[in-house]
């Protein structure tokens, strides 16, 4: 007897089970939001108390990204060969305790060692909990469940700045970073424990039927299995066999894949250099215009605030109206929000508004980007496909962070560089219609496939 775990999953209705999953993978998101914007937030003491200028940090953001990049190519595949949930704990351990020894720095080149290092544990996470949750999630609450998860990311910056405005005249940078990189340890304990192994990845491994049964029972509890049931998974329209007969990257490539894998590249990073920029240089740009640090920091947890909302908002639209309308008008959205701080010409009451509406629209489609990621590749390739669209993502972002610290340096004008930004997403916008012909067509000329599990030797 052959059981279907596919249609097991996809007839499930939101639980404790899922909730479970959602909680912990959100957890994993919050430190990595937590983390990554804590530089952004204690850029300005660190520069006061080191005297260095804009660039000098710029490099330490560009730093950060290098990690990510330089992470993902590497975790995003092993995820795909020993485990979603392996490479999770893994990611964790080492951006926790990377962000405790920067507690320690003593100068700008130590500061960036750490910050690579720290950027190749954080790497992992957003590929890894958004496969992990998908392959979870029925098929009619996919985009909700992931994007559920997803606001994890936005609640642990918005968080850490309030933290950080109460904590850093106490305690000084310092003092946040071993805060940000004790508390991600906690939860490392709780992973081991409760995370389950995806159910796809388990299937498609083969060998591994009495892990599959116990995983089944945990989420479907008066489920009844026969002896000797095998198990297999149903992928829709345009995946294909889902067994890599070459390298996994190089699966990305293959005749059927390869213009929506460019054209996904291409979209992510033009989202990620805005969101980039966005994160790192929000409280200096802030600071520039007449605020406190303290003001700036706070100002800047709307951006944050504004994703959650975006999130939430895309993730349930998304699931009744499909991916593509959603990002096409986002990234319209986007554009015009960065003209409209541009039109400000650098007032505050322009830029406190303009800065959650860009939130909302940036950080949602970040989210939605990579939600689906995760529904146009198959489960054997999944993780490397996610974790590749942020690497090309974030190798296109570095150079955010870098030019941004150079034009502030050079003191233009915010109006002339809101402009220069929302070419971005004006791109963005067409390169998303283009996909979504693609992936049209693509559906069009492909048929639905079974793909069973993988025997064991």
């Amino acid at each position: 007897m052959t059981m279907d775990v596919t249609d097991i999953i996809d007839r499930q209705h939101l639980g404790i089970f899922q909730l479970r999953i959602i909680v912990l993978c959100g957890l994993i998101q919050f430190f990595d939001g937590f983390d990554t914007q804590m530089i952004a937030y204690t850029a300005p003491m660190i520069m006061r108390e080191w005297h260095v200028p804009h660039a000098a940090l710029g490099s330490v953001f560009a730093a950060s990204l290098l990690g990510i990049t330089c992470g993902t190519a590497f975790l995003s595949p092993l995820a795909d060969r020993i485990g979603r949930k392996k490479v999770l704990i893994m990611a964790v351990t080492i951006f926790s305790g990377m962000t405790l020894i920067i507690a320690a720095a003593r100068n700008i080149d130590m500061l960036m060692v750490m910050r690579f290092l720290t950027g190749i544990g954080l790497a992992a996470v957003i590929p890894c909990t958004t496969v992990m949750v998908n392959e979870f999630a029925p098929r009619s609450r996919r985009a909700t469940m992931v994007t559920m998860m997803s606001i994890g990311f936005a609640v642990g910056a918005a968080g850490g700045g309030q933290l950080n405005a109460i904590l850093l005249p106490l305690i000084g940078w310092r003092g946040t970073f071993c805060v940000g990189g004790f508390l991600p340890l906690i939860l490392v304990v709780a992973l081991m424990r409760y995370l389950p192994e995806s159910l796809r990845y388990l299937v498609v491994q083969g060998g591994r039927e009495a892990e599959i049964a116990r995983v089944l029972k945990l989420m479907v509890p008066d489920l009844r299995l026969m002896p000797g049931t095998s198990f297999a998974i149903h992928h829709g329209p345009g995946h294909g066999d889902g067994q890599p007969r070459r390298a996994r990257v190089l699966e990305l490539f293959t005749r059927e894949r390869v213009a929506i894998t460019l054209l996904l590249w291409l979209a992510v990073c033009l989202n990620l250099l805005t969101m980039n920029f966005l994160n790192n240089w929000l409280p200096s740009v802030l600071t520039g215009a007449g605020l406190t640090v303290a003001q700036a920091v706070r100002a800047t947890t709307l951006f944050q605030c504004g994703g959650i909302v975006g999130v939430l908002a895309m993730g349930w639209i998304t699931d009744r109206i499909g991916f593509f309308p959603v990002l096409i008008i986002s990234f319209a959205m986007q554009a015009v929000v960065a003209c409209s701080i541009a039109l400000g010409g650098g007032s505050i009451p322009v830029l406190v508004a303009a800065v959650p509406a860009a939130g909302l629209f940036v950080i949602g489609v970040n989210n939605m980007l990579s939600a689906l990621t995760a529904t146009l590749y198959p489960t054997a390739i999944r993780a490397t496909g996610t974790g590749w669209a942020n690497c090309f993502g974030h190798l296109g972002a570095i150079t955010g962070p870098v030019i941004g610290g150079i034009l502030l340096g050079l003191h233009w004008p915010i109006g002339n560089l809101f402009f220069l930004l929302a070419a971005v997403p004006a791109v963005g916008t067409c390169v998303m219609a283009t996909m979504a012909a693609f992936r049209v067509r693509q559906q069009r000329l492909a048929v639905p496939v079974a793909e069973p599990a993988r025997q064991s030797a």
